[in-house]
């Protein structure tokens, strides 16, 4: 099943990172062209990583975040960051927005997110065609593997099938060229295979990525940093997630 849903590959194009430290950073793949907008699901008090991405890749084109937990950015917020208060839902309403009209007008959208278990309904309910305007996405995916463990809380009634579903459709149209296990939440066995809880994964749009093959860089990478600076970090030197070189 793994290997079906989460094969990482090497690109050609260097990585590197964006954002805080520990918690809220990620790697990135740098250096595959341009963007038209910048959408940022899930900002909380940390924009560190919107504003390195303005600062260093994304300065001329649109910034929008949301998140209906906060009311407001931080202070240091880049005043080019247009903010909502609005959570990722599966319908648009008062409160939340599906993002399917947002990103309409946008072909090569750049997408981080970070919404505790809502990005299932985000992208099971989100068209191929537009999934396809997504050139880049960094999205931390929430107990991929189990339902009511560890955290229930996290769950929000997605079944491990349509988890399993959400990353089957990434895979179709994106490669998987950089995965990170959040420390924060331990791991889990999958048909004998030991995987993060909590993931963080960063997909390119086919097409847009020269890879090499099936990735020889060790878990965690020269990028990557505990998000949980008091505790060891998960290592995933085995496969799908690495090959030997």
């Amino acid at each position: 099943m793994l290997s079906r849903i989460l094969s990482v590959v090497k690109p050609v194009a260097p990585k590197i990172r964006l954002g805080s430290k520990y918690d809220g950073g990620y790697v990135i793949v740098d250096d595959i062209g341009n963007y038209d907008a910048f959408f940022s699901a899930g900002v909380s008090n940390d924009v560190n990583f919107e504003n390195d991405f303005i600062t260093k890749i994304g300065y001329d084109i649109p910034c929008l975040a949301y998140d209906g937990t906060v009311h407001k950015l931080p202070p240091g917020s880049n005043p080019k960051i247009q903010f909502f208060s609005k959570n990722i839902a599966a319908t648009n309403s008062a409160a939340t927005t599906n993002l399917l009209h947002e990103i309409e007008p946008f072909n090569d959208v750049f997408l981080k997110m970070d919404i505790e278990s809502h990005e299932y309904a985000f992208f099971l309910n989100m068209p191929a065609a537009s999934r396809q305007k997504l050139k880049q996405i960094v999205v931390e995916v929430h107990q991929p593997f189990t339902y009511g463990t560890p955290y229930p809380s996290l769950d929000l009634g997605w079944t491990t099938s349509q988890k399993f579903e959400m990353l089957l459709n990434l895979a179709a149209t994106h490669h998987l060229v950089h995965l990170h296990g959040n420390n924060y939440s331990g791991t889990t066995f999958v048909d004998g295979i030991e995987a993060p809880n909590v993931l963080e994964l960063t997909y390119v749009r086919k097409g847009d990525v020269i890879i090499t093959g099936p990735s020889t860089d060790p878990i965690p990478g020269p990028h990557d940093a505990a998000c949980c600076p008091y505790t060891p970090e998960i290592v995933l030197n085995h496969k799908p997630f690495y090959y030997n070189s």
